[in-house]
């Protein structure tokens, strides 16, 4: 089975160009994402809308325009405040706005495919709204819904055949992937429940909730174990710097640390397997 290679968007456009592109298709995802990680904590569907269906401002409830809706320019335009009562319109919006258009830069620029496949753009546009929406509730909530790890770890799976059938490999080479996949998983498994059951036994404290355990699992669909030390050290780092600011801005000790394990994945994804071996 052989394919022949699509032309690399980057012989047609300039880059820029389409790094410009990305950028604004990836605020509009980020504008879906700050509607989704408002409603997954509460139990909403992202498919429900209020009686007027249309979207108003939550201090003076006016209905809002296209203009007042266009991701991160409408908030640069009225310089943060509605144009109808002038109140302050939270940050958090083009905070997630401007945090998803990077990953979709990211990812668009550095993952395999995505610039020659129209079903790995899509599936990497995907996973970079999920990682944002994790990063969005989990700062908010200190959750991290399962329905965004199983999807995590669904697209992880439709990412691998598609890059099998885009590549050409045989299915013999298919069952040697699929058998590395395992075995990745069940590392990004278990090496979390161990760590989490240490430190309940030994320090009387949960170093990982549940939901940070099942993110390391969905991200063993997406990252092989050759990055794992490097995975766990981007993780950690990011970790403790978090910690600090959420302990000097909420004076609290326990963080949420699904957004450091989240942006230790992006950067993994991003990087060749082998990376933390060359580079040593």
């Amino acid at each position: 089975m052989t394919y022949e290679a699509a032309v690399p968007l980057t012989d047609l456009l300039p880059e820029w160009v389409l790094l410009s592109g990305v950028f604004i298709l990836g605020l509009f995802l980020g504008s879906f994402v700050s509607a989704l990680s408002w409603r997954l904590p509460r139990g909403h569907s992202i498919l429900e809308f209020s009686g007027s269906r249309r979207s108003v401002c939550p201090s003076c409830l006016t209905p809002l325009h296209v203009k007042d809706l266009v991701p991160l320019f409408s908030f640069l335009l009225f310089r943060g405040k509605c144009r109808h009562c002038t109140k302050p319109v939270s940050p958090r919006y083009p905070l997630i706005e401007t945090g998803t258009a990077a990953l979709c830069v990211l990812f668009f620029a550095f993952i395999p495919y995505a610039q020659t496949s129209l079903p790995v753009f899509v599936l990497i546009m995907t996973l970079a709204v999920l990682l944002a929406t994790i990063i969005a509730i989990d700062l908010e909530h200190k959750i991290i819904p399962n329905i965004l790890n199983i999807s995590i770890a669904l697209l992880g799976l439709g990412y691998l055949l598609a890059v099998f059938f885009l590549s050409g490999d045989s299915y013999q080479q298919l069952y040697g992937t699929l058998s590395a996949l395992l075995l990745a998983v069940a590392v990004y498994t278990v090496f979390p429940i161990l760590l989490r059951s240490a430190f309940l036994v030994f320090a009387r404290k949960e170093a990982l909730g549940l939901g940070d355990v099942k993110f390391f699992a969905a991200a063993g669909f997406w990252l092989s174990l050759k990055i794992f030390p490097l995975f766990l050290m981007i993780a950690g780092f990011s970790g403790i710097l978090l910690g600090l600011i959420w302990k000097h801005v909420k004076k609290e000790d326990a963080f949420p640390f699904g957004p450091a394990l989240a942006l230790s994945f992006a950067v993994c994804l991003c990087l060749p397997e082998n990376f933390l071996f060359e580079f040593l």
